[in-house]
């Protein structure tokens, strides 16, 4: 690897990092639903838990390297 493709590769494993997030926080709210959790409160988490991802998303952005 050359120090050309930093850049690519930095991507790259930013966009895994954010997919391997989106499918841990879709694990857990497959969880809450099958525990039979009250339909607002799971409702509520998932909102709760997408929030959470589009913030660190933008947080990572704003960091520099």
């Amino acid at each position: 690897m050359s120090t050309s493709s930093c850049p690519e590769y930095i991507k790259i494993v930013k966009e895994k990092s954010i997919l391997r997030n989106i499918l841990k926080t879709s694990q857990k709210i497959i969880g809450d639903v099958y525990e039979q959790k009250d339909t607002s409160l799971v409702l509520e988490d998932i909102e709760k838990r997408v929030y959470d991802l589009t913030q660190n998303n933008v947080a990572e952005k704003i960091h520099s390297i």
